[in-house]
């Protein structure tokens, strides 16, 4: 609980604006979820890949509260979409 009657009116609307600011953190977050978590046509597939990667992939995906699949995903995607278009991989 914050007892906002002691701050001066900066620091109030600076707190308000933090907390403002995080509610739309939190908005955005959720959205993705919502999105992320949205049925796909996915097949297993078996990779070798650096345990590092398991590892930080893993990591990822619990940070943000989707399965691994999301996260493998989105990195093929970034790598198929940055392969188009000839940037250096």
């Amino acid at each position: 609980m914050l007892d906002t009657g002691t701050l001066a009116p900066a620091e109030l609307e600076a707190v308000r604006s933090d907390f403002w600011e995080m509610i739309g953190w939190w908005r955005d977050r959720r959205l993705k979820q919502v999105h992320a978590n949205t049925p796909r046509d996915t097949a297993p597939q078996t990779y070798h890949v650096e345990r590092r990667y398991i590892e930080l992939i893993r990591a990822e995906a619990e940070a943000e509260g989707v399965s691994m699949t999301v996260v493998v995903n989105r990195a093929f995607g970034v790598y198929v979409e940055k392969s188009k278009h000839g940037a250096d991989l």
